[in-house]
């Protein structure tokens, strides 16, 4: 199968776990609903995933790449400190709001042990990337600051997901605490 083809299989899984997500819910999501809808054999999937617990685990992993990518892309020619936090800051957000279907499994697959250890390991690299950042802005604890934000970033997410739109009080909180 030719690299481009593969892309494409695996994107096209990816989309039908989100649609049969909005159809089921994920307790009730099962690979060969994903198959089915993906119009590919159940052997296809297993090409891609070892299991249901590696797929979300990959989906999780494509949702936060295609994100940090976005970020790095459109912060690189800013200095560390307050403005490069915000711009990541939103980028962020309003991609988790555009991928709404995809924050919502994510968030529901928490509980699986093995997402659950992504999320923290990614939200500690995240908080190192944030933490120059606040040591750019003279915050006394950089480290520390980075991680609070971090987490009100991601609840700040979830908030706006459920409601499905941005919530501008919650950014200006979140612009706030940069500033402190």
């Amino acid at each position: 199968m030719k690299k481009y083809d593969a892309a494409r299989t695996k994107a096209a899984l990816i989309a039908a776990g989100l649609r049969v997500f909005e159809k089921k819910g994920l307790a009730e999501m099962r690979v060969d609903d994903v198959v089915d809808e993906a119009g590919v054999a159940k052997g296809t999937f297993y090409l891609y995933f070892k299991d249901r617990a590696a797929y979300l685990l990959g989906m999780h992993r494509d949702f936060h790449d295609t994100l940090r990518d976005e970020i790095l892309q459109k912060t690189a020619q800013l200095p560390h400190g307050r403005e490069r936090l915000l711009t990541g800051t939103t980028i962020y957000l309003d991609g988790c709001l555009k991928k709404h279907g995809v924050k919502a499994m994510l968030f529901e697959a928490r509980s699986e042990p093995a997402l659950r250890d992504e999320v923290l390991a990614r939200n500690e690299i995240f908080s190192a990337v944030v933490a120059e950042d606040f040591k750019a802005i003279g915050r006394r604890h950089p480290g520390a600051a980075a991680k609070l934000f971090v987490a009100m970033a991601a609840e700040a997410a979830l908030s706006e997901m459920q409601a499905r739109k941005k919530l501008a009080p919650l950014r200006a909180a979140l612009a706030d605490f940069i500033t402190g």
